[in-house]
């Protein structure tokens, strides 16, 4: 997964090839078929987690921000730095 996502924040979704991410996790391209229906189902999974993760930062920071009162738009700045450590959504 860390691969692809490097391979989509490289190259973009239409510069990013299965062939490419298979070599570069050096695994047989039909292996990347048996857990992926295809490159747009890859990239969907990629998404889903970023939002599982965004949505999970969003939590804490507001969970943070209500037990010891940081202004919101501090609060805000946390959210972002902590989305940007992501990556590309793979933590």
């Amino acid at each position: 997964m860390k691969i692809a996502a490097n391979e989509f924040e490289q190259k973009g979704y239409y510069g990013t090839k299965v062939s490419t991410i298979v070599k570069r996790a050096n695994l047989p391209q039909p292996t990347f078929y048996l857990y992926f229906q295809s490159k747009e189902a890859l990239f969907q999974e990629l998404v889903d987690i970023f939002h599982l993760n965004l949505f999970e930062y969003t939590k804490k920071a507001i969970l943070i921000q209500e037990s010891i009162q940081i202004p919101s738009q501090r609060r805000l700045q946390e959210v972002w730095q902590q989305s940007s450590r992501i990556g590309f959504l793979i933590t």
